[in-house]
């Protein structure tokens, strides 16, 4: 991505709450979790890592938020987390997270998948909390599904827009939510950079989902 003077921090506000997939975030009741050794390899295993991005990256591991709240309600007290790992990194004018969960069965993963980005209630209610912000400075500008290459079971993309003035800098930028399912993981990479950059961002997106897709334990 080029170098930006975007102050990725004051748009950050939005990004929690599109981890909304790998997380209970958005989840109306508490998510079991019963982790082992296996799971929470194969966990970290699908979360980026400093030599996937090159020099130029600050960042790592970080841990994974998994404290639910009660926003857009979707049940997930049958939804058994296995494995749970977290990773962000930050270069000139861009910011990446990833966040990997490991259910406990397939079947888990495709209902956890119908109750949130297949439910359009849902979907609508995260739409209301994301265009809400207190942020100084921070404008919301939209939020919607775009189009994403099928390269998991499941994938989808939504794309987040906000106009910033802050601090003698302003403009637009974009958060953009990737969330992939594959067999027994589930995983959402979120990419903040300027507007003007969406089409690399969407080449940087694409590559990194495909990257993390192989990495799925089979």
């Amino acid at each position: 991505m080029r170098s930006s003077k975007t102050p990725i921090r004051t748009v950050a506000c939005v990004v929690g709450l599109g981890l909304m997939f790998v997380q209970a975030a958005l989840a109306a009741d508490k998510q079991p979790i019963k982790f082992n050794a296996a799971d929470q390899a194969a966990a970290k295993a699908v979360t980026l890592k400093a030599v996937d991005l090159g020099p130029g990256w600050k960042g790592g591991p970080k841990k994974p938020d998994l404290s639910p709240e009660d926003k857009c309600a979707t049940k997930v007290s049958d939804l058994v987390i296995t494995g749970a790992a977290s990773s962000k990194f930050q270069g000139p004018g861009v910011s990446v997270t990833t966040e990997s969960e490991v259910l406990q069965s397939p079947s888990m993963v495709a209902t956890d998948w119908r109750r949130s980005v297949g439910n359009a209630g849902v979907m609508a209610c995260i739409r209301s909390e994301v265009m809400k912000t207190d942020e100084p400075g921070v404008t919301m500008v939209s939020f919607k599904r775009v189009a994403f290459p099928k390269v998991a079971q499941y994938s989808a993309r939504f794309r987040t827009v906000v106009d910033y003035d802050q601090s003698g800098n302003s403009g637009r930028a974009v958060i953009d939510m990737v969330v992939l399912g594959k067999g027994r993981t589930e995983i959402t990479l979120v990419l903040t950079t300027r507007y003007a950059d969406r089409a690399q961002a969407d080449i940087v997106e694409q590559a990194l989902a495909k990257l993390l897709v192989r990495r799925v334990a089979a």
